[in-house]
């Protein structure tokens, strides 16, 4: 009996050091073996409030099949806290006041208590089921991404820092980023916007508000460090990149889109323009462009031919009279990366080796197309005018005479039957005298461009 009582002295003795530190109530055994494999211990063993508020850096938890962060609150030092992949319904960091990163995506998480956490200057809450986030009180936040949860509000007026915004995939009608001059990165696609302003984000670079179905104008006169842009299924029918000289990824497909103004673009690698309504495309200097996807529009023609570095061109389900693919790297474009089919007036496809295209694209155009290394020129809309000009005489003897009667021509071209161009020039003032005089006889055609990017083809005549 005597024995027994020391014993249960001695462990009573033993005990009293763990109550004086204050042991750090965890109830989550996965977060407190997690903890435990982060170091965070006393010489003894124990988890104590001392041990918790002296641990400094990161702590990083995730993917340990944790429910319950309590106990999360001891540890006021640390400034990087990493839990993603947990199965966590409430998360609050009211008592992590010097929090500066905070990744806590794939969590189950439906409520996030931020708010004292002024210095705070990453959040990765995405893939989430937050229906509320208020970031008002984090000024120092640069890099929110919350993406994939169900927020209807998102207030970032107070985070006047704020690079990088991740917010695709929610539920959110309104976003507005007039109080962030510095964002660079805005993801809001598949959202339920209506109307974007994006003209006191200078400092935009990448920009992504596909899938909102509702956005019908998006003004980009002032993002002209813009590089990549995707504003695919909204309601837009028409768009203005001339701002945007140094685009490399352009999507706008699955619009209404009857004027892409802007083009070309000599940086432009990837173009996605499918799925619209556009009449004409200039890719005149375009060297760089690598895939073009312009399926599903009323293209009437389409020259790719200083397009040196294309690979990949889908163009099916257009109104093709003309195409030219002589690019001089056809051997590139590969079977499968290439489509012209549905374009039942497309008769000549113009190319770098028959043989070749005939033997990988074949199955790719429709059987009244063929293939040529210089197809004759082909008269594009003859009786849809778009520019209001007048050219006469036709048939011509010696001097051919253009005049503008409203629009700005900029330029015309000279084609003769063969498709060679034998006259090219920029165009000054109202009118425009062509020396006809030394141009053997037979038909030519005067492809015409105007300021707009309208263009008219006449078939002209030489006596």
């Amino acid at each position: 009996m005597k024995k027994l009582c020391t014993i249960i002295l001695l462990s009573y003795i033993s005990f009293i050091p763990k109550l004086n530190a204050q042991i750090v109530n965890i109830p989550d055994i996965n977060f407190y073996n997690a903890l435990l494999a982060n170091g965070v211990q006393d010489s003894a063993g124990y988890i104590t409030v001392n041990t918790a508020n002296a641990f400094t850096g990161t702590l990083n938890v995730a993917g340990n099949g944790i429910s319950d962060l309590t106990g999360i609150a001891a540890f006021t030092s640390i400034n990087t806290l990493i839990c993603y992949m947990n199965n966590i319904s409430n998360l609050d960091l009211s008592s992590n006041h010097a929090l500066t990163y905070l990744d806590c995506r794939w969590s189950n998480i439906t409520s996030l208590n931020v708010f004292s956490d002024t210095s705070l200057a990453h959040l990765e809450c995405n893939m989430n089921n937050l229906s509320n986030l208020d970031i008002s009180s984090n000024i120092a936040l640069t890099y929110l991404n919350c993406s994939s949860n169900h927020l209807t509000s998102l207030n970032v007026s107070s985070n006047s820092v704020l690079d990088t915004l991740y917010c695709y995939l929610n539920l959110l009608s309104y976003l507005n980023v007039s109080s962030n001059p510095a964002l660079s990165v805005l993801s809001c696609g598949v959202n339920l916007i209506a109307s974007l302003d994006v003209t006191f984000n200078p400092a935009l670079t990448i920009l992504g508000c596909e899938s909102n179905h509702l956005i019908s104008n998006l003004n980009l006169s002032n993002n002209i460090a813009l590089k990549a842009l995707g504003c695919g299924s909204n309601s837009l029918t028409s768009l203005d990149v001339s701002n945007n000289p140094g685009l490399i990824e352009l999507d706008c497909n699955t619009n209404y889109l009857t004027s892409l103004t802007g083009l070309p673009i000599s940086s432009l690698i990837n173009f996605d323009c499918q799925n619209n309504n556009l009449t004409s495309l200039d890719l005149s200097t375009d060297t760089a462009l690598v895939f073009l996807y312009c399926n599903n529009n009323k293209l009437s023609s389409l020259d790719v031919s200083s397009c040196f570095s294309l690979t990949h061109l889908y163009c099916q389900n257009n109104l093709f009279t003309s195409l030219n693919v002589k690019n001089g790297n056809n051997v590139n474009i590969g079977t499968g990366w290439f489509n012209a089919t549905n374009n039942p007036n497309l008769t000549c496809i113009e190319v770098d080796n028959v043989a070749f295209s005939t033997a990988n694209w074949m199955n790719a155009v429709d059987s009244g197309a063929s293939f040529s290394t210089n197809c004759p020129f082909t008269l594009v809309n003859e009786n849809e005018v778009s520019v209001d000009v007048n050219i006469h005489p036709n048939p011509v003897t010696t001097q051919l005479t253009i005049e503008a009667k409203s629009e700005k021509i900029v330029n015309i071209k000279l084609y003769n039957v063969l498709g060679d161009l034998v006259y090219n020039h920029n165009f000054t003032g109202n009118s425009l005298n062509v020396d006809m005089s030394r141009e053997p006889k037979g038909i030519y055609f005067l492809k015409i461009t105007d300021y707009d990017k309208n263009i008219v083809n006449k078939k002209i005549i030489k006596k």
